[in-house]
């Protein structure tokens, strides 16, 4: 009912914004959940503005510098929505901007466990692995101990990360509704 992209370039860039606007009010009627959806908006309204109508080429550049530039999308798409689900998980919008503040002064920045780079480097290692060899199905493809071996060490560190990290059990997302 909005008009999708049939009324220009500024229409579509608005119906972008309020479909996740809305997206984030039908989550919960709170601040935290609004400032959630109208982030999202307003980063798929600035992609479709820099992107434009071409489509994405999804293949691997073969230079050092597109793999540099194509890392360096992945990061910041990353943090990105990392950020906006801060605010969908805060209690409140106050807390959600301490947290955020909190990660922004980069006080605890060594304070990372050991559990945690341990997964990150595992998970990296696998998709470094099925990049190099074009097999996304890689870990699968392995045979069975080597295979559950992988699974079974991202499992575990998985597992460490979230007992040490965490200090209070998080009740499930849509239990509320």
């Amino acid at each position: 009912s909005l008009g999708g992209n049939r009324h220009g370039s500024l229409m579509t860039y608005r119906n972008l914004f309020l479909t996740m606007l809305l997206g984030g009010l039908w989550h919960g009627a709170a601040w935290t959940m609004v400032v959630w959806g109208a982030m999202h908006g307003i980063y798929l309204a600035l992609h479709k503005l820099i992107l434009g109508d071409k489509k994405l080429d999804m293949s691997w550049p073969t230079t050092p510098v597109g793999w540099i530039v194509n890392l360096g999308k992945i990061f910041v798409t990353f943090h990105m929505v990392a950020l906006t689900w801060i605010m969908f998980r805060a209690s409140s919008f106050t807390s959600g901007v301490e947290y955020i503040k909190g990660i922004l002064a980069f006080d605890d920045v060594l304070n990372i466990s050991g559990n945690v780079l341990f997964a990150a480097l595992m998970i990296v290692l696998v998709d470094i692995a099925q990049t190099k060899t074009g097999n996304h199905t890689w870990v699968v493809t392995k045979p069975r101990p080597i295979k559950y071996l992988l699974l079974q060490v991202l499992f575990i560190s998985a597992i460490a990360a979230a007992i040490f990290q965490v200090n209070t059990v998080v009740p499930f997302i849509y239990f509320q509704f």
